[in-house]
């Protein structure tokens, strides 16, 4: 799969994830039904409308389409809904030491009493991220690397966490995405756009609501 590190490059502030799943439903001959999960993880997808208010913004997002070649190449997007290995100062545990290198693949875990799901983490975001052995924070570069392109952490030679010490990590991600359209509604968009009183062309509120989605979707293969 072709992907460009290259973050999606409209306001971020209104990229909340809707998470779609693929269930089959088959009806039994005395009203029940018998369900099938088909997929073991949610699908996310992002409506890329909602970071345009301008002309300005506009250009920037038929320019970056035009790079991403439609919906060819896929990109890092943060996703404000959820962006963080954990939201209260806590630790998300990934891996168990096994005495070597890893590599260890970085994950989140998502639980409640009934079920859990562990989420990889292929894009964390560099700059961010912290790496715990036990309680005792690394160092990046020095007891370990991290592949951004992947999540993978591997520890350096006289730095394998011992085998069943619990390896954590704190920090924020990107999701994969592509566009799920090779062609933009710019059309669309820019005849719901007026003038101001400085002369420039943006999307009036009261327009929000009849607007064409620009959906983004995730891209699993990145």
């Amino acid at each position: 799969m072709a992907y460009d590190n290259v973050p999606y490059p409209l306001s971020i502030d209104r990229c909340i994830s809707q998470t779609a799943f693929d269930t089959t439903l088959i009806e039994l001959g005395n009203g029940q039904e018998r369900r099938i999960a088909n997929w073991d993880d949610g699908l996310l997808f992002f409506n890329a409308m909602h970071g345009i208010r301008s002309l300005e913004d506009l250009r920037e997002l038929d320019v970056f389409h035009k790079l991403r070649r439609g919906k060819a190449r896929s990109f890092p997007v943060r996703d404000v809904l959820d962006h963080l290995a954990t939201y209260d100062g806590s630790l998300m545990a990934f891996a168990i030491g096994t005495g070597t290198a890893g590599p260890f693949q970085l994950t989140k875990t998502y639980s409640d009493a009934a079920n859990s799901w562990i989420r990889e983490i292929t894009k964390p975001e560099q700059g961010t991220i912290k790496i715990f052995v036990g309680v005792t924070e690394k160092t990046e570069g020095t007891h370990y690397t991290i592949n951004y392109l992947t999540g993978k952490v591997t520890f350096t030679s006289g730095n394998f966490p011992s085998i069943g010490a619990v390896i954590s990590w704190t920090g924020r991600f990107f999701v994969p995405v592509r566009f799920d359209s090779d062609r933009l509604p710019i059309q669309d968009i820019f005849l719901t756009m007026k003038a101001d009183v400085d002369g420039q062309y943006v999307i009036p509120e009261t327009a929000t609501a009849s607007l064409p989605e620009i959906v983004m979707v995730e891209d699993r293969g990145a």
